[in-house]
């Protein structure tokens, strides 16, 4: 009972956190999808007024910071080393997954509550009847109302047990699903940033210094 109580606890925090991280998410989402209308100087802005686990200002900080390495790298050597559009796609690329594998943090939470919590509840039924039925044993009384009450109280595990895991499976199959779609405006938002630093080049450099 008390390792049911305690992954009740961890699954229903790492609920109240993961929705509060899905909030922010939507905040920065939505900031996010106004970049490609916005003048130089906003975007400027825009990146200033990110905050410092925005995903969407690292991706963009990765696209500018690609781009600047390249041009360096063109200025000391004369032949063209890498193209730039598969140098800052890669540079991207690796930017979402840092983005993805954050926003798993805690899953493996309501992952591991959801699948053992159920076993956990059974393993105290079991426990908790066999322990019933020794008592009874040993007494040497097998009536109805002997039994009946120690192992309805065993029972009881097993309930317990699937009233945990049962929130916690629902909250990892939501926020599998959000992190998904989530997954989908990163990307949206990272080839919008290959092709502007792509098209851009130097330009881009120059408007954000």
């Amino acid at each position: 009972a008390l390792l049911l109580l305690t992954m009740s606890v961890l699954s229903w925090v790492v609920l109240i956190v993961k929705l509060m991280e899905g909030w922010r998410e939507r905040k920065m989402t939505q900031r996010a999808r106004a970049w490609r209308q916005m003048s130089p100087p906003e975007r400027q802005n825009w990146r200033l007024q990110a905050s410092p686990d925005d995903p969407y200002a690292e991706l963009h900080d990765l696209g500018l910071t690609a781009v600047r390495d390249l041009h360096a790298l063109r200025r000391q050597t004369t032949p063209r080393i890498l193209d730039e559009s598969d140098w800052i796609t890669s540079q991207l690329q690796c930017g979402l997954d840092r983005c993805w594998l954050r926003a798993q943090r805690h899953l493996t939470i309501l992952a591991s509550v959801g699948a053992t919590a159920p076993f956990v509840g059974l393993f105290g039924t079991v426990w908790g009847i066999y322990h019933a039925l020794a008592e009874i044993g040993q007494s040497g009384v097998a009536s109805i109302d002997q039994v009946a009450g120690p192992v309805g109280e065993a029972l009881v595990m097993t309930a317990l047990g699937l009233v945990v895991a049962i929130p916690a499976v629902l909250a990892y199959n939501a926020f599998v699903r959000a992190h998904r779609n989530l997954m989908a405006q990163w990307r949206e938002f990272a080839h919008a940033l290959q092709a502007h630093f792509v098209v851009q080049g130097d330009a881009s450099i120059e408007s954000e210094n």
